[in-house]
């Protein structure tokens, strides 16, 4: 389908604000991505085929997030993981159902990045009332300020964020046709290894990022899985004689980790595994584009903000065979 709604495309609702080729279909629905916000559009049957598409149509339009094409994760996993996919040998059906695998990724990392900024806001308030109010003590009695939903959060936080490798890896097990699906790295390393090649690009980099990825899904096994290595999460504490700390996440026991910024950590750790999806998206789709098509690196000074895709699918003219006009033969 035209993702472009300037093509002709009926609507059934009005937007006074630029599309630019953000209607993309998934199994079921339609999200459409202005520059600051989301908006799903479903038929209320679930039917959305082509001939359902048209001026008579009934749709229910939702909207379901303040984030649009301006937005990094929906850029570099949806409108840029799009547009490379019509470069790829893959059906309509196929290129469908693997962006709707990472649609839900999309959606896991979007409530990562509400939380981590929540907690952020949270966090420096608290902080910022200390500096001004300081803390109640009296002998050896200490009150300290504490974050009310700390815990809820990091768990929630975490789920999300687990959520998003498992997608991660069940993208690259649709897009490659693996054998099987799993849910990290270090499996899904062995699996396109075996696939695509130990020597490969997107072996290394999944090998690479293996003990990372493997640290995020230990952090949030502390709610339901525990074993020889827990989590440790702390509210407001002291540090040391008079020296309060923010709330900090840790490993201990066998894979201990050094204690982190829990406000700081979850934004940087979003950030990461977007790194990695779009990544791993990419070097999957570079498995499947063929010569003399390829994926190229857009120069950070050719990035436009309101659309921030970092890839697109190039000619490349090098690895062209040219027929003279007046021959058959390539010349």
């Amino acid at each position: 389908m035209d993702s472009n709604p300037a093509s002709g495309a009926p609507f059934p609702f009005d937007l006074k604000m630029p599309l630019r080729r953000s209607l993309i279909a998934y199994d079921g629905f339609f999200e459409i991505y202005t520059e600051n916000q989301t908006y799903r559009l479903q038929h209320p049957t679930g039917d959305m085929s082509r001939k359902d598409f048209s001026p008579e149509s009934t749709f229910v339009t939702t909207l379901v997030a303040d984030a649009g094409s301006r937005n990094l994760t929906i850029a570099r996993l949806i409108l840029q993981t799009h547009e490379c996919m019509q470069s790829a040998p893959l059906s309509a059906a196929e290129r469908q159902r693997a962006l709707t695998v990472l649609h839900a990724c999309k959606d896991a990392l979007l409530s990562c990045e509400d939380i981590a900024n929540q907690l952020k806001t949270d966090v420096d308030s608290i902080i910022e009332g200390i500096k001004q109010s300081g803390f109640w003590q009296e002998g050896q009695s200490m009150k300290l300020p504490q974050h009310p939903s700390l815990q809820t959060q990091a768990s929630t936080y975490l789920v999300h964020l687990n959520r998003s490798i498992r997608k991660i890896c069940e993208f690259a097990f649709a897009l490659l046709e693996l054998d099987r699906k799993d849910n990290n790295f270090k499996d899904l390393a062995k699996r396109v290894g075996a696939k695509l090649g130990v020597d490969s690009m997107m072996y290394k980099y999944v090998h690479a990022n293996v003990e990372r990825i493997e640290n995020l899904i230990l952090l949030r096994n502390f709610d339901e899985h525990p074993g020889d290595t827990t989590t440790v999460l702390r509210n407001f504490h002291l540090a040391g004689p008079r020296a309060i700390s923010a709330p900090t996440w840790e490993l201990t026991g066998a894979k201990a980790t050094a204690p982190k910024f829990i406000a700081e950590d979850a934004i940087e750790q979003t950030a990461y595994v977007r790194g990695i999806a779009e990544n791993v998206v990419m070097f999957a789709l570079n498995e499947l584009i063929q010569p003399p098509l390829m994926i190229m690196q857009i120069n950070e000074d050719h990035i436009d903000p309101a659309w921030p895709v970092r890839f697109r699918v190039h000619l490349d003219t090098s690895r062209m065979t040219f027929v003279s006009p007046n021959s058959r033969d390539p010349t």
